[in-house]
């Protein structure tokens, strides 16, 4: 409990971080602003995929599914970007993703991907801040797969388990 209580504390703080980026961004430079600006899409990309994979789980739960999505940047196998990994996918002929072939299964699952809950998603706004611009601390031990506890995904043979948070099991 002592864990979540400090938790609770570190990400109302990402708030008050959230409002300092947001007053500084208006009196930056353009080129910074740019980058600013990035930054900001890569937020949202994180806190999108924190809302549909895990906007019913704990504090710890979201964070920990948020440093799988940047522990996938850091490695050579997915995409560069956060927006890259959470967007990554077979595509067809077309271009558009192939319905369950994504990285993410709710990126390509056919259904909407419309934000409803609006607590949800500021929570998960607030935890993808926290792990965009923290350094510390990955609950998972730098896993790149999870999968939820009720199944058992074929590649999960492949990779050491690290811990389990929640309803999902993460690997490395």
């Amino acid at each position: 409990m002592k864990i979540l209580k400090t938790l609770g504390t570190v990400v109302s703080t990402a708030t008050m971080i959230c409002i300092a980026y947001a007053a500084v961004a208006k009196v930056i430079d353009h080129r910074d602003k740019q980058i600013f600006m990035e930054k900001q899409k890569q937020i949202e990309c994180l806190a999108t995929n924190i809302y549909h994979e895990a906007r019913s789980e704990s504090a710890i739960g979201k964070i920990a599914v948020a440093w799988v999505t940047v522990n996938r940047v850091n490695t050579k196998q997915y995409p560069n970007t956060i927006c890259g990994v959470v967007h990554d996918a077979k595509l067809d002929s077309k271009g558009a993703p192939k319905k369950h072939q994504c990285q993410f299964s709710w990126y390509c699952d056919g259904k909407s991907d419309e934000i409803k809950n609006k607590d949800a998603w500021y929570d998960s706004l607030q935890i993808a801040t926290l792990v965009y611009y923290s350094e510390r601390f990955d609950p998972t031990d730098g896993a790149i797969m999870y999968h939820a506890t009720y199944v058992s995904p074929y590649w999960k043979k492949d990779y050491k388990k690290t811990v389990r948070i929640d309803e999902h099991i993460f690997y490395k």
